[in-house]
C-alpha cells in the first residue's frame, strides 16, 4: 500500500487501530488501498485516509442512500433542504448519478470517540435520509 507522506502514513496507523478498537470485525480494511468499509446497521460506512498537501492528512467518510432513485428536480431540492439543516456532513450526487451522503475530518480532531461516534451517526443518519427518500420519491 502506497502512503505519500509521513502524515499520511500516520493518521492510516491511528485510524487504523481506532477502528479496530471500536467496530473489531465489523471494519473491514482494504490492503491495497488505505480504506474500510465498517458494517454497521443497514447503511454500511466507507472510510479513506487521504494525504493533503506534504504535511497533513484527512478521514473521508461516505455511504450511499437512495440506490436507484432517479434525482429528479425534487429530490435534488430535498436534498439541498436537508443540506440546509445538517450540522455536520453533505448530501450530494456523485458522477453516477447516485446520492452520497459524506463527511470529511481533518487528523487533528481524530481520536478513537470522534472517529467512532462519526461513524455510528453518518450509518444511522443515512439510514434516516434513505427511509425519508424511499416515503416521499418512491
Amino acid at each position: 500500500m502506497q502512503l505519500e507522506q509521513q502524515a499520511h502514513a500516520d493518521l492510516y496507523a491511528r485510524v487504523s487501530g481506532y477502528l479496530r478498537q471500536a467496530f473489531g470485525e465489523l471494519a473491514e480494511a482494504n490492503e491495497e488501498f488505505p480504506s474500510w468499509v465498517i458494517r454497521i446497521g443497514r447503511k454500511p460506512v466507507f472510510l479513506t485516509v487521504a494525504a493533503v498537501g506534504d504535511d497533513s492528512a484527512l478521514v473521508d467518510l461516505w455511504t450511499w442512500v437512495g440506490h436507484g432513485l432517479v434525482v429528479t428536480p425534487e429530490v435534488g431540492k430535498y436534498l439541498l433542504t436537508q443540506n440546509a439543516s445538517c450540522r455536520i456532513g453533505a448530501l450530494g450526487v456523485d458522477d453516477e448519478d447516485s446520492i452520497v451522503f459524506e463527511h470529511t475530518l481533518m487528523s487533528e480532531g481524530i481520536n478513537k470517540e470522534v472517529l467512532a461516534r462519526v461513524v455510528r451517526w453518518m450509518s444511522s443518519t443515512a439510514e434516516d435520509v434513505e427511509d425519508e427518500l424511499n416515503m416521499q420519491f418512491r
